[in-house]
């Protein structure tokens, strides 16, 4: 695992050290993802929660052994702009490209009408120390991690 992340799989999980009203949202967040295949109408990821069973089949029938969820948009979740969060997300594309075998686009969609879906993007079998740097150098608080064998998690990094 890489250094300085915490892993969060509920509510249980969160350190008094963070801001619980903000990670809650985040384990309460749904992500919304394309499909490996791209040929059904995409799933939803939920920390703590197994893959949807479509998903989990995919993984298997691929021999993913794990992936990212992880976005550009609003570092340090301060809003930022559509063309501001669009642009860094075009630049987090061009970085995740030659560390993962596949990506797909994704969305996070919170529960908090106030804040918009945050275009994302699921990375399939990238090595989570790639993922991990790349959610600092975009000024991520979190990402969405899933290993084979387990659940996806909350990395908070």
């Amino acid at each position: 695992m890489p250094k300085n992340v915490i892993i969060i799989k509920e509510a249980a999980d969160i350190p008094e050290t963070l801001d619980r009203e903000l990670v809650e949202n985040y384990l309460n967040t749904s992500y919304w993802t394309e499909l490996i295949r791209m040929d059904d109408r995409g799933a939803n990821i939920r920390v703590g929660q197994p893959n949807p069973h479509h998903i989990q089949r995919q993984l298997e029938d691929y021999g993913i052994e794990r992936y990212a969820f992880l976005t550009a948009w609003n570092p340090g979740s301060q809003p930022l702009d559509q063309w501001h969060n669009r642009w860094r997300n075009l630049s987090l594309e061009l970085e995740l490209h030659p560390h993962c075998r596949l990506l797909r686009r994704g969305l996070g969609i919170g529960t908090d009408e106030n804040w918009p879906p945050e275009e994302s993007f699921w990375a399939l079998d990238i090595p989570l120390e790639k993922a991990v740097e790349l959610g600092r150098q975009f000024g991520q608080n979190a990402m969405v991690v899933w290993q084979n064998g387990g659940y996806p998690e909350l990395w908070w990094i």
